[in-house]
């Protein structure tokens, strides 16, 4: 499964261990308990949601949530390591996968369980969620669910396990690649293939899209993909490794950043390519402790001319976003894979390694707030109506406030 290989490639990069994924659990809250949560919640605020890894399909990691006291407001037990990233639905619905397989909902409100479904798979495909349905891989599966009760509306079978997070034209087309070296257009509402593309080598980051039609991810050969959003055509195939490099392959899921997209490597590389031209437009080289710093992190992008990153060298980086050069660092003090999630408010949340979740000013990098979990934290934030989501190897959800 491509899970594997990643994991064996961030084994080598930030020396973690694979998990073994422990037996599944299923559980289904009656319709009454999923209505009353209803009630409560269809008064949430304007800001809140966050529907797919990265906050949108663009993979920006952007919010508008008003600054956080890092207290937690309540935390749920998922009875697994959380393996992917929280999506919040505009109901008030919280979204996760598990190492076991699950696809667990929980209420924003106060941390009640309202389903859980076995789609299979490690988890590490995070779910999006728009228009009351639920779009995640699990095995071979791009499943598509019910948000509110969990049932299933229709599953696409795909040439390999989908460990890639979907991207979504809400109501139109699903975009996700497989470990089988495809990526996809799936119909959103019918589940039928729009179009595949066959890419040369195995896939490992999700997609992104930017308002031009085009569609980005990287390769495991440390190529970055450009292709056409209507019809999958490829428009360019860009190395950005050196070969020696290269087998490692780019992990960080690539983020659109004005006329530019920005995408980290194992080699410890920043990238920005044109949207427009195709070609890279700035390259910086983090500095590290390591003979390498990997970035399997996927770059935040805050508006403001910062692009936020955390590595395996154990920093978070602010970097212009015209430039690359960079403007801050900030030691974490440990191995960074969660991507950080970024408020116009001027901070970030990151998770680390060492099993904190980290609250940094992005104009500086000063520390506003640490809490400490009971485990790695891989999980990226998801930023929603003031408060913070985001799973622990623990095996539990945590909200912020």
């Amino acid at each position: 499964m491509l899970i594997v290989r990643r994991r064996a490639g961030l084994t080598r990069m930030l020396g973690l261990l694979a998990l073994a994924p422990p037996a599944a659990v299923y559980l289904m809250i009656p319709s009454s308990r999923i209505n009353s949560h209803n009630s409560h919640t269809n008064q949430r605020r304007s800001d809140a949601a966050w529907p797919m890894f990265r906050g949108n399909a663009q993979r920006s990691g952007l919010s508008n949530c008003p600054r956080l006291a890092g207290k937690v407001a309540w935390r749920a037990k998922l009875d697994a390591p959380v393996t992917g990233s929280p999506a919040v639905t505009t109901s008030g619905i919280v979204l996760c996968t598990t190492s076991e397989g699950g696809l667990v909902a929980i209420s924003a409100r106060d941390g009640t369980r309202l389903w859980v479904r076995h789609i299979g798979g490690d988890g590490y495909s995070s779910p999006a969620a728009v228009g009351g349905r639920v779009y995640v891989g699990g095995g071979a599966q791009l499943w598509c669910l019910s948000a509110a009760s969990g049932r299933v509306r229709w599953r696409f079978r795909s040439n390999g396990s989908i460990e890639t997070s979907p991207a979504l034209v809400p109501g139109k087309v699903v975009f996700f690649g497989s470990d089988g070296g495809y990526v996809y257009a799936v119909g959103a509402i019918t589940g039928r293939m729009i179009w595949k593309r066959r890419l040369r080598g195995r896939l490992s980051s999700s997609p992104a899209l930017d308002t031009d039609g085009q569609v980005f991810i990287g390769r495991a050969d440390g190529s970055l993909v450009i292709l056409t959003a209507d019809d999958g055509a490829i428009v360019a195939s860009l190395p950005l490794m050196p070969t020696f490099w290269a087998s490692e392959g780019i992990f960080s899921t690539p983020a659109v950043c004005g006329r530019n997209v920005v995408v980290g490597t194992f080699g410890g590389d920043v990238i920005a390519v044109s949207r427009i031209r195709h070609a890279v437009a700035w390259r910086t080289h983090l500095d590290a402790r390591l003979d390498r710093s990997p970035i399997a992190a996927s770059c935040a992008v805050d508006g403001h001319g910062h692009v936020l990153v955390g590595s395996a060298d154990h920093r978070i980086y602010s970097l212009n976003s015209n430039t690359g050069a960079v403007i801050w660092r900030f030691d974490a003090g440990s191995a960074i894979a969660s991507s950080a999630a970024v408020s116009r408010r001027g901070y970030l949340a990151v998770g680390t390694d060492g099993g904190n979740v980290l609250c940094l000013a992005t104009e500086n990098g000063g520390s506003l707030w640490s809490l400490r979990t009971g485990g790695r934290v891989y999980s990226s934030p998801a930023l929603s109506g003031g408060e913070a989501f985001v799973g622990s190897e623990d095996g539990y959800l945590y909200c912020l406030k």
